[in-house]
């Protein structure tokens, strides 16, 4: 097969998936943030221009379009075929021809690299169930939106730097990168990543560029989100928690705390809180107008709902405050094993059309059932923190604190969206 051939192959196929983006994106919408279709249009558009414009052999043109996609931001979407690309350019050879064996040596070296990256499998739903059939066949015969959140809390006492990806999808590998470049002043760097696919992706992408860049680096993954159906699937998801976090690791880190001891505390608080979402209304995509879902044309509501309202909660009637905070807060404090004697931190995060009365119910709601447990609430944050466009609904994060997390949290912050002193 020569270069202009392979081109070919490759922009049919870029055509194909900017064909079926309205599909795409209504699959999405159903299952995820109704995005998708963008996404991969984007990537095929950009696959397609640097294929036309690459001007060196096969390998060249493969790791043109790599770095085309790698410029992008999309969500799990962006890093995962950055990662394909990337991985068929290492085998390819800088000729203008390649044989059949070189077809099967790419592709081979592709599969590594995604597995590598993702863990995926033949079975597990993913791209490599239409990839690695494909590729036994050419073997045989011979491939932001959630303000303030994050970049409201950048500033004195919280984070120093945010990379922003596009609405609702995670930025690429090296801009997350760039992000810890610019954070670095000598003494490490602590990447703080919430558990969503695509920021694991670009987080594996960053950690991969900082260590051959000999960056002292440390990552610490939040995702509190805890299974409430016991039928469903335990995502583990990072919700809003994550930003009372960056208060206490930053203000470990004034204290002259090494990156390690930084890091560990960090941890550890990641490790000793939990959130619930409900969800009573879907967002829509500002890029599209498509909704997340049809919660909205119920009268229902979901318990266990994901940030974006991915799903894999219970839906049931809408509730009052009190008996909607007895279910979550219960299961919550059950997850945390929190006793009478405990301190606790409460979080009540509007999703985004939830008006800020509502949410002070839910807190007064909240306190009061802790109280009746004997644990003192200690300290919280009420508000929009981490939104979802208009959604309607909340999340409520409790995190068992110590001493030494109080004393943490009561230094001085000052960022747009949340300060203290």
């Amino acid at each position: 097969m020569t270069k202009s051939e392979f081109a070919a192959r490759l922009k049919h196929a870029g055509a194909a998936v900017i064909a079926a983006e309205a599909e795409l994106t209504a699959i999405d919408s159903k299952f995820g943030d109704a995005d998708h279709g963008l996404t991969m249009t984007k990537i095929a558009k950009a696959i397609t221009a640097a294929v036309e414009e690459s001007e060196g052999g096969i390998q060249s043109m493969l790791d043109d379009a790599a770095m085309a996609v790698m410029s992008l931001n999309g969500g799990s979407a962006v890093p995962l075929w950055n990662t394909w690309l990337d991985g068929m350019q290492e085998e390819a050879p800088e000729g203008e021809e390649i044989d059949v064996a070189g077809l099967k040596a790419i592709f081979a070296k592709a599969f590594e690299e995604i597995d590598d990256m993702s863990g995926a499998k033949v079975g597990d739903k993913t791209m490599m169930d239409a990839l690695i059939p494909a590729s036994e066949a050419i073997a045989a015969y011979g491939g932001s939106g959630h303000e303030p959140a994050q970049a409201g809390f950048v500033g004195k006492g919280m984070l120093d730097v945010q990379a922003v990806g596009d609405i609702f999808a995670a930025p690429n590998g090296q801009l997350v990168f760039d992000a810890m470049k610019l954070a670095d002043k000598g003494h490490g760097v602590l990447l703080l990543t919430l558990n969503y696919a695509g920021d694991q992706l670009a987080g594996k992408q960053a950690m991969k560029l900082a260590k051959k860049a000999g960056l002292n680096v440390r990552q610490v993954v939040t995702g509190e989100e805890i299974q409430y159906d016991p039928n469903g699937e335990d995502n583990k998801r990072g919700l809003a928690g994550a930003v009372a976090l960056y208060h206490i690791a930053a203000a470990a880190a004034r204290e002259g705390k090494t990156l390690d001891e930084v890091a560990e505390i960090a941890q550890h608080y990641a490790d000793n809180m939990a959130s619930i979402t409900v969800k009573s209304t879907d967002a829509t995509h500002p890029q599209n107008g498509m909704s997340f879902g049809d919660l909205g044309e119920t009268d229902l509501m979901e318990i266990g709902a994901g940030q974006h309202g991915e799903g894999g909660g219970i839906r049931v009637p809408m509730a009052s405050s009190k008996d909607t905070v007895d279910a979550v807060a219960e299961a919550l404090c059950k997850n945390l094993d929190l006793k009478a004697g405990d301190k606790a931190f409460v979080m009540i995060n509007g999703c985004g059309a939830t008006t800020m009365m509502e949410m002070l119910v839910l807190f007064k709601d909240t306190v009061e059932f802790l109280k009746a447990k004997g644990v003192e609430v200690v300290a919280n944050m009420v508000g929009e923190i981490l939104t979802v466009q208009e959604a309607g609904g909340f999340q409520m994060n409790i995190a068992k604190w110590d001493e030494e997390t109080l004393r943490l949290w009561n230094t001085p912050c000052h960022t747009p969206a949340y300060s203290k002193e």
